[in-house]
């Protein structure tokens, strides 16, 4: 199977790639920071530094309390969600 996905580098060395893309899908999903690290198998520390890159990468917050994404980060996500090509 072949897979295209696609990362957006921004200056500096800020970057948003699939992994990030899928830790945002999963927080949406899962409910929650920690229910989204464990499907990736990493740990709750790491995924909120992952977080705090994307929020500091588009200078505004992609999660609220209630774990809903924000438009900017559900848009994001799924940019750069990777696609099947036959």
């Amino acid at each position: 199977m072949t897979r295209l996905s696609i990362r957006i580098d921004f200056e500096g060395s800020e970057a948003f790639g699939p992994g990030k893309a899928r830790l945002l899908e999963l927080i949406e999903e899962q409910g929650s920071i920690r229910g989204a690290a464990a499907a990736m198998n990493m740990s709750y520390r790491h995924a909120w530094l992952l977080l705090q890159a994307v929020e500091d990468t588009f200078g505004a917050p992609v999660i609220s309390t209630a774990t809903w994404l924000a438009p900017c980060a559900r848009a994001a996500s799924q940019t750069s969600s990777p696609t099947e090509a036959t």
